[in-house]
């Protein structure tokens, strides 16, 4: 297993697995002790390149028992669960995703729809409270002249969506404005965004305009 991965704690694991395989297509690569040899205390499962693992309040207990730690069982309340607590997993069809999932009746907590910053998803909660929400991000255009993804019509130059310009970088009609009015625009805005000196905005924004096709050479 490499990359992050998220430990949950739970009331009861095997229901845990049985919902997440039911409800979502996990597959559960890890059972602790296996099946038939007692109460399940620890799993792992995967979805594509997402993983989860749970264990048990008691397991939890125990181990911090064994470790000294008397903080954790402390944060993890026995009575709340997940509250705060928001898991992303990407899917490659989120659509596909939401109709499986609403089908199975399991609690949508915020419906399917696409968000500002290009990912398109929904969230429900799962049998211990954690919130999980399944998402896609889309693909979308970027200004040839910035770089800004263009991901709605009024992002295009003059509302035009076959417009391989953006509308800060183009006139009223969609026309590409002049390299150096670009290049202020951009300036100022870095100058308020990123509190940066005159000098070394100027210095990144040429940086950023140089890897652009139509400023190239």
């Amino acid at each position: 297993m490499s990359g992050a991965s998220a430990l949950l704690v739970c009331r009861d694991v095997s229901e845990s697995i049985r919902f997440y395989e039911e409800n979502f297509g996990f597959r559960t690569t890890v059972r602790f002790p296996p099946t038939g040899a007692g109460v399940v205390e620890f799993a792992n499962l995967v979805l594509g390149e997402n993983v989860v693992m749970f264990i048990s309040h008691a397991a939890m207990l125990e181990d911090c028992k064994r470790k000294g730690d008397r903080e954790s069982p402390k944060i993890v309340s026995k009575n709340v669960w997940g509250v705060g607590v928001n898991l992303y997993f990407s899917v490659a069809d989120v659509d596909d995703m939401y109709k499986k999932v609403k089908g199975k009746g399991a609690r949508i907590v915020y419906d399917i729809g696409d968000k500002q910053y290009g990912s398109r998803e929904f969230s429900v909660s799962d049998n211990s409270g954690y919130l999980l929400t399944f998402a896609q991000m889309k693909e979308f255009l970027k200004c040839g002249s910035c770089g800004m993804p263009m991901t709605k019509k009024g992002d295009f130059g003059a509302g035009d969506t076959e417009n391989k310009f953006c509308v800060h970088c183009t006139d009223e009609s969609g026309k590409l404005k002049s390299r150096q009015e670009i290049k202020d625009g951009m300036v100022h805005g870095l100058m308020k965004m990123k509190n940066l000196s005159l000098q070394d905005a100027v210095r990144e924004v040429d940086e950023s305009m140089n890897k652009m096709p139509v400023w190239k050479g």
